[in-house]
């Protein structure tokens, strides 16, 4: 699964980050971007965001370790 990156669509800052995404990858680092949907919104609602994410991550790295992948 990729990442697609627009900078000419709001995040210019972000132009050089397919090549720090791969630099990342080839030295064995899995890259995960969270972008909230509203990041003007309470704090709370976007930190149980992220504890999702997270509670995700790891559930995966259980069921990966089960499997033996």
């Amino acid at each position: 699964m990729g990442v697609h990156l627009d900078p000419e669509n709001g995040y210019p800052e972000m132009a050089m980050m397919p090549k720090l995404v791969q630099k990342l990858n080839d030295a064995g680092y899995d890259v995960i971007l969270l972008d909230f949907y509203d990041g003007a919104t309470y704090m709370q609602q976007n930190a149980m965001l992220l504890v999702e994410l997270l509670n995700r991550i790891n559930q995966n790295k259980i069921l990966n370790e089960q499997i033996g992948s």
